[in-house]
């Protein structure tokens, strides 16, 4: 029954993430590219707001760089950056 349930769960993955490529041709997918320098992005947003009401912020760490703070007032945005970063 376990195998049967994570198939299951494998399938409902993989349709919801088509589902979602297929209702949002613009969006682009991240690419893995071949030097090893860093992260980013420009652009980022999350997926689940409509457009219209998405904040996009370009982001990047490279370098010497190690982390990035994050801060700002309550209700501000950044678990919502955050989210759309990862």
């Amino acid at each position: 029954m376990d195998e049967w349930l994570e198939a299951i769960a494998l399938m409902e993955t993989a349709n919801s993430l088509a589902t979602f490529a297929f209702n949002h041709p613009e969006y682009i997918f991240p690419e893995v590219g071949g030097e090893m320098s860093g992260t980013g992005g420009e652009g980022i947003g999350h997926p689940l707001i409509p457009e219209n009401e998405c904040v996009k912020n370009d982001w990047k760490i490279d370098g010497q760089e190690q982390c990035h703070i994050v801060t700002g007032s309550n209700m501000s945005g950044k678990s919502t950056f955050l989210r759309s970063v990862g």
